[in-house]
């Protein structure tokens, strides 16, 4: 039994040591591709920048630190990005937005490309992340 826990608790090692190798690759919405993150300015391009600069890295991950961020729609048209939302991120249009340019929040590959994306992934880490769908009332939540 003891040989058994030890092998595991080695894989749990190493499995931890590669995820933080992988994210010290990571871009960061905010620091470097100038995302505000206050839920007031759109930051819709800052994510459109990060995806474009992803999709071409090596690592092709994007980390999202906690902050309420407004964007009116993020495509994901190409393959192999993750988005790693800390904790407590929030995902929802920004203020003064009456829904008209909304395109729903996230869309994942695109009709009008040839090509469909694939190996897409959002995930939360250390927690969840809220994508907030609604523009006044806080009622429809969705999260992840």
């Amino acid at each position: 039994k003891k040989k058994k826990k030890k092998k595991m608790l080695s894989l749990l090692l190493f499995f931890v040591a590669n995820i933080v190798s992988v994210s010290a690759d990571c871009l960061d919405v905010k620091k470097d591709c100038l995302a505000h993150g206050d839920g007031v300015h759109d930051d819709t391009s800052a994510f459109a920048l990060c995806i474009n600069r992803a999709s071409k890295s090596d690592s092709g991950c994007i980390s999202i630190p906690k902050a309420t961020y407004g964007v009116t729609v993020i495509i994901v048209n190409v393959s192999n990005v993750a988005l790693f939302f800390q904790g407590g991120s929030i995902l929802q249009p920004p203020q003064g937005t009456d829904g008209a340019n909304i395109g729903g929040i996230i869309q994942v590959g695109s009709r009008f490309s040839a090509t469909p994306a694939h190996n897409i992934s959002l995930l939360g880490v250390n927690g969840q992340f809220v994508i907030d769908c609604t523009l006044q009332a806080k009622t429809n939540n969705i999260s992840g």
